[in-house]
């Protein structure tokens, strides 16, 4: 059986035969001198021949080799999580936070809050005021007719 395909390497000794050997690169290395750093492959496994990442990718990165960041819009596991309603559609591609603060009306590190009109606040507070005494002058005025 004769061995040539990577990551057997082969050399000719002085008497003309060729020899193999395997090539066993450290983690996250691979080429045929080791000479090339993998992708952001999950848990650090590249093919030592290729580079190609055998488990996938870490959050935020796709290809074989794992060296493209996540589209615009996306970040995280496999790219397939929206970011939200970041300035410019620009998230962190791992962690999804944006990088240059929230469109108007949205608040978070993702912003994924939605943030609440300082009117809206009063308008809510002065209709729970005006609640409150009706159901007071409800009762002062039952209270009134059944005493009489």
């Amino acid at each position: 059986m004769v061995l040539t395909e990577h990551p057997y390497k082969s050399y000719t000794n002085k008497t003309g035969h060729n020899n193999y050997f395997l090539v066993v690169c450290p983690i996250a290395q691979y080429g045929d001198a080791c000479e090339y750093a993998c992708g952001h492959c999950l848990n650090k496994t590249c093919s030592s021949s290729d580079g190609i990442c055998l488990e996938g990718c870490s959050p935020g990165f796709v290809g074989n080799r794992c060296l493209e960041v996540c589209e615009p819009g996306y970040y995280g596991d496999l790219c397939k999580s929206r970011c939200g309603s970041c300035k410019n559609n620009s998230c962190g591609n791992v962690d999804g936070i944006c990088e240059f603060g929230c469109e108007a009306g949205f608040t978070g590190e993702k912003c994924e809050g939605k943030t609440v009109k300082s009117s809206d606040s009063i308008s809510s507070l002065l209709g729970s005021v005006v609640a409150v005494c009706v159901i007071v002058l409800t009762v002062i005025l039952v209270t009134v007719f059944v005493a009489r």
